[in-house]
């Protein structure tokens, strides 16, 4: 039989666990008592693909003492929201402690960053950077320097499990 494939290096940065400190990132601003940064996901099919993380303001929100949950969250895609461009539309409260991860799908602007391509209404495109959103939330890819969502949000974060949630037309990406 085959010797067994060592993941190990792939899973070690997964878990409950504090990131430490991490550089600044692309545009930012805050809705109400929730904060919002945008990154570059570096890799895969695009020039350039961008996600949106959305958190509380306070650090001191924490719900869980392990960390904060990590939910990635597909919004709805069919049609370009210009509403969005200026800053993103985030889907939980602050008061739960959630860090909320939205991909800027293809040919969309949000929050004054646009991820390449063309808008093509929650197709393959969308559905990769869908994928690759949800590979930085989990862990699985860091931005440049090696900077993970941890150091983004200055908190510890819980994201050995994602959640994911689908809104409206974004449920038919995932």
């Amino acid at each position: 039989t085959a010797p067994e494939e060592d993941t190990a290096p792939l899973f070690a940065d997964r878990g409950c666990h504090d990131d430490g400190e991490g550089s600044g990132l692309g545009p930012e601003g805050q809705i109400g008592e929730l904060r919002w940064r945008t990154v570059s996901i570096p890799g895969g099919l695009f020039d350039e693909l961008y996600a949106i993380v959305i958190y509380p303001a306070d650090s001191e929100v924490m719900a869980w003492n392990d960390g904060a949950p990590v939910v990635v969250v597909s919004p709805p895609n069919f049609t370009v929201d210009l509403t969005l461009e200026d800053s993103p539309k985030p889907y939980f409260d602050a008061r739960y402690g959630v860090i909320e991860v939205q991909p800027v799908y293809p040919g969309w602007t949000v929050g004054g960053v646009t991820t390449s391509g063309a808008l093509d209404d929650g197709g393959l495109d969308s559905g990769s950077a869908l994928s690759e959103t949800i590979r930085f939330a989990a862990g699985l890819v860091s931005l440049d320097r090696g900077t993970t969502l941890g150091h983004v949000v200055e908190r510890p974060i819980c994201n050995s499990r994602v959640g994911l949630l689908g809104v409206g037309t974004g449920g038919v990406t995932i």
